[in-house]
């Protein structure tokens, strides 16, 4: 970033997220956290405490600071009302999550972001994690042969009774679960797919205005006629090792069991032949906070280069809500 500013950067949000999300930006070494922003800003000055200088206040003043970018860490219904004001402000915005809730608000941010030339970018850190990273490696290098099909199982026991479990607030499982594990990083990997079936069910979260589908199968045919089978599901009982994805080839098989904040672990078996990776806990976030940082330290008209380097741009990641709306009209009755 040689002959950049050092950026000045909110965060807007309070909870475990944005805590690791502001300390990644921290750690980059290339910014500076001058203030964290939260509905209760006594919960702000608690995460603005590990940030030298930097303030705690409320999340409506978040935006009046003299930032030079946002890095939004709050609940989805909260962020669709938020990040608008973040652009409408002249900030770039590191959406901490899913682009919006709905394929409609998506299609709005990517229009606000073409007419602003804001960096947006989409919160799913999976594309830079090193285990992604590698697992590409492997596969452009023919290490497992023709891929033929992909498995992978995303169980997690959210038994929160928050917004987690309100279709309207978070804007689904699908959004929510689905979107992060794994089609997001699967269509990094593989190139964006056709959707050939969907089913699911909701067995515990059954309350009015719960989310629906609590569980999914979905089936996809990815670019060369690969295969796929994906399920996600908030329903995990306690034990259950139910989080990986499972690469099929000709020659052999890649199985990757990713980790957000734990140490992930990458295996490629073939006959007579495995090799192991492990990821380091959490550098995923990390890499996209550099990235991320590097691009709002630059210039208007030495960004181009930038934006291409961010992974998640918003007209991107629009499609994995697109996708989910797809899926809904597979399960919606007829």
């Amino acid at each position: 970033m040689s002959g950049t500013k050092r950026p000045r950067i909110g965060i807007a949000g309070s909870g475990t997220l944005a805590g690791v999300r502001a300390r990644a930006v921290r750690d980059t070494g290339l910014a500076e956290v001058v203030a964290v922003g939260a509905r209760q800003s006594a919960k702000a000055d608690v995460l603005a405490g590990e940030f030298p200088g930097a303030r705690g206040v409320e999340l409506d003043d978040l935006l009046d600071l003299g930032l030079d970018a946002v890095v939004v860490a709050l609940p989805h219904h909260v962020q669709d009302a938020f990040v608008p004001r973040a652009l409408d402000a002249g900030l770039d915005v590191l959406v901490g999550g899913p682009l919006a809730r709905t394929a409609r608000a998506g299609r709005d941010l990517v229009q606000r972001q073409r007419e602003t030339g804001l960096v947006v970018e989409a919160g799913y850190e999976a594309r830079y994690e090193t285990l992604w990273q590698r697992a590409d490696e492997i596969l452009r290098d023919g290490a497992v042969g023709d891929l033929v099909s992909v498995r992978s199982n995303a169980g997690f026991d959210q038994v929160d009774h928050g917004w987690y479990v309100d279709q309207e607030l978070s804007g689904g499982m699908l959004v929510t679960h689905l979107s992060y594990a794994f089609l997001n990083p699967l269509r990094w990997l593989l190139g964006d797919p056709e959707l050939r079936g969907a089913a699911g069910n909701t067995k515990r979260a059954t309350a009015p205005g719960a989310i629906a589908p609590e569980t999914c199968v979905t089936v996809w045919e990815f670019p060369g006629e690969v295969v796929a089978s994906m399920t996600a599901s908030y329903v995990k009982p306690r034990g259950l090792d139910d989080w990986h994805v499972l690469l099929v080839g000709t020659r052999g098989a890649l199985t990757l069991y990713p980790a957000d904040l734990g140490r992930g672990r990458l295996e490629l078996v073939r006959p007579g032949h495995e090799i192991v990776h492990e990821s380091s806990p959490g550098d995923g976030f990390d890499q996209q906070a550099r990235r991320f940082v590097d691009a709002v330290g630059r210039p208007l008209e030495m960004r181009s280069d930038q934006f291409t380097a961010l992974l998640n741009p918003p007209a991107d990641a629009l499609r994995d809500l697109e996708f989910c709306e797809q899926i809904m009209s597979l399960l919606s009755p007829r």
